[in-house]
């Protein structure tokens, strides 16, 4: 049987497709596999919406500031797998803005410069506490990490309950579940704001080894902060928190 003459260039047309996918997929592995591995890749929501004010949002960027120049968070870093740690900072109300872009931290040094990074930002908006949307944008964040972590954690923190949004903040910590994502909530309490607290601990925390820390208003959010960041990095949980005051 004569076999067409138009036979061989549409192998030869297959061939290079298939040829381009390879490589394609070989590149793609290559490029995750220099990727820096690290312990923890972790997103930093901070609330930024109109119930918060100056002094407040002063208090909430220097408590975070404070945090990554402390020698326990620091020694928590060291501690973790691979020694290291991914980090970035994003600003969230009904809109979103990456702050500080992705640090990796493994000594004093590189945690210090994230936290003069932290010092050197400038409020991004002023809006409502839509709490679903800020997850989900968080969630994308963490794709653009330059890193293979061990686990990825989005650390949300705020002084309301959502209160509008394209996801409700369920629908956004289901999707985190579901990608193997672990969701922390520091509620900062404020009695004009309502029982923060219980709606994180209901509607936004979630994954493996969640929880919530609270601060006592936006005097205590350092501490609570760096009391938090600790547990977290370490990944023991609350159960554990009287070993790390």
């Amino acid at each position: 049987m004569r076999v067409p003459s138009a036979q061989p260039s549409i192998v030869r047309r297959l061939f290079g497709l298939l040829t381009a996918a390879t490589i394609a997929l070989t590149s793609a592995g290559a490029a995750r596999s220099e990727q820096t591995p690290v312990g923890t890749a972790l997103v930093l929501l901070a609330d930024v919406s109109a119930s918060i004010d100056a002094g407040e949002y002063n208090l909430q960027r220097k408590g975070i500031e404070a945090a990554f120049r402390d020698p326990s968070v620091i020694r928590a870093i060291w501690n973790q797998p691979y020694g290291a740690m991914a980090v970035t900072l994003v600003e969230w109300s009904s809109s979103q803005a990456v702050i500080v872009p992705w640090t990796i931290i493994r000594d004093e040094a590189s945690a210090l410069a994230f936290a003069d990074a932290v010092a050197r930002g400038q409020r991004s908006s002023l809006g409502a506490t839509h709490i679903g949307d800020a997850i989900e944008y968080a969630l994308s964040v963490l794709d653009t990490c330059p890193c293979r972590p061990a686990r990825r954690v989005i650390d949300v923190s705020g002084d309301g309950v959502n209160n509008g949004g394209r996801r409700s903040a369920d629908e956004a910590r289901d999707m985190a579940v579901t990608l193997g994502v672990t969701v922390n909530g520091l509620p900062i309490r404020d009695p004009a704001e309502g029982d923060v607290r219980t709606h994180y601990e209901r509607h936004v925390i979630g994954g493996l080894g969640s929880f919530v820390a609270e601060a006592n208003g936006f005097d205590d959010f350092a501490r609570a902060l760096r009391h938090k960041l600790v547990l977290e990095i370490a990944e023991v949980g609350p159960s554990f928190a009287a070993f790390y005051p």
